[in-house]
């Protein structure tokens, strides 16, 4: 039988595994090696999983990616997409749900003077990043997007909320023409909307 199991992203740095039995009490729990430092890079408590492998982006741009599927979480090598020239233009990564893993890339978006606080600003560009080679392959309009999801289907696309207007845009990824000029955008929508789901 598969395992019953969830884990959390503590905050300390740590993942913290929860073990349940087949009637769902628990069975143990375990605490892996702090991974991240809170004070000096925290997470955003968004993720992207692909398959096992679970991304996160720390506020800086650090790059990482978890595996869940062993007896204990595996931990990639860690790295970063900011390169110093754009670290001293402020560039950091923002937004509530502000990054999407879309096959072997990662669009994120990002804001310019950033700063203590600014991590749920929208964005100013998208940034798509080559998970394989580690490095930026492009830098797009960031249609003030606060939010991004991928769609659940063969050729994913990306669905972007606009802070700025409430409205949605989709974009494919693998069409990068679209990265500049939206396949869709919709009416504004609701007053507040923050997060992004599809089916």
């Amino acid at each position: 039988a598969a395992a019953l199991r969830f884990s959390s992203i503590c905050g300390d740095g740590t993942v913290q595994t929860f073990d349940l039995d087949a009637s769902g009490a628990s069975a143990g729990a375990s605490r892996s090696t702090r991974f991240f430092d809170p004070d000096q890079d925290p997470v955003f408590m968004q993720y992207s999983l692909s398959g096992s492998t679970m991304t996160m982006l720390s506020f800086h741009g650090t790059v990482h990616r978890i595996t869940l599927d062993g007896a204990a979480p595996a931990f990639a090598p860690t790295w970063n997409f900011v390169s110093d020239a754009d670290r001293r233009q402020g560039w950091r990564p923002g937004g509530f749900q502000l990054f999407e893993v879309v096959g072997d890339r990662l669009v994120v978006g990002m804001h310019a003077k950033g700063a203590e606080g600014t991590h749920k600003n929208p964005a100013e560009q998208l940034w798509t990043i080559d998970l394989s080679a580690k490095q930026r392959v492009a830098r797009t309009p960031g249609f003030g997007t606060l939010s991004m999801t991928r769609t659940r289907e063969v050729a994913p696309k990306l669905v972007l909320l606009s802070g700025l207007d409430n409205t949605l845009r989709v974009l494919d990824p693998a069409r990068p023409a679209s990265m500049r000029k939206p396949l869709k955008v919709s009416e504004p929508m609701g007053e507040t909307p923050v997060y992004l789901e599809t089916h």
